[in-house]
């Protein structure tokens, strides 16, 4: 009995390699702030070649250079992107890199408010290369409801 808690205390309980964390929300800002300025090459130089970016909405994508493109076009000018305040939360995967996960809202130009939000996680890789994103979930997508989760 003493085992099994002990193997449900690590768990239950989150990593919490502030190191890791730190590194991690620096990379989801630099990236995001390319995203909500329209940089898709600034946005693409943190996307793995063999990116997936599964959308619970669009589906699966793994052609890196649309997902360039639609920062460039059709996110461009349109929406940006808001991490929720206190939600990300980063998970070491030892040998390879980081999980990320969180809340994040989608705020209209010309807006004040958020229309809507969704959920993320992302998979970071660490190699010679640097940090990359090797897969990306987006999911829970609706309407704000200002709960902030």
């Amino acid at each position: 009995m003493t085992a099994f808690l002990a193997a449900f205390t690590l768990i239950a309980q989150p990593a919490g390699d502030p190191t890791l964390h730190d590194t991690v929300a620096a990379l989801d800002a630099a990236m995001f702030e390319a995203f909500n300025s329209c940089d898709g090459e600034g946005y693409g130089a943190f996307l793995a070649e063999d990116i997936e970016f599964y959308h619970d909405a669009d589906g699966l994508n793994q052609d890196r250079d649309s997902l360039i493109e639609a920062v460039n076009t059709t996110i461009c000018g349109n929406f940006r992107r808001q991490l929720t305040p206190g939600s990300m939360e980063v998970w070491p995967v030892p040998g390879y890199g980081a999980i990320e996960t969180g809340w994040h809202a989608f705020v209209n130009y010309g807006a004040d408010a958020p229309h809507g939000q969704g959920r993320f996680l992302l998979i970071w890789r660490q190699d010679a290369d640097g940090w990359k994103v090797t897969r990306i979930v987006s999911y829970d997508h609706g309407p704000f409801d200002g709960a902030g989760h």
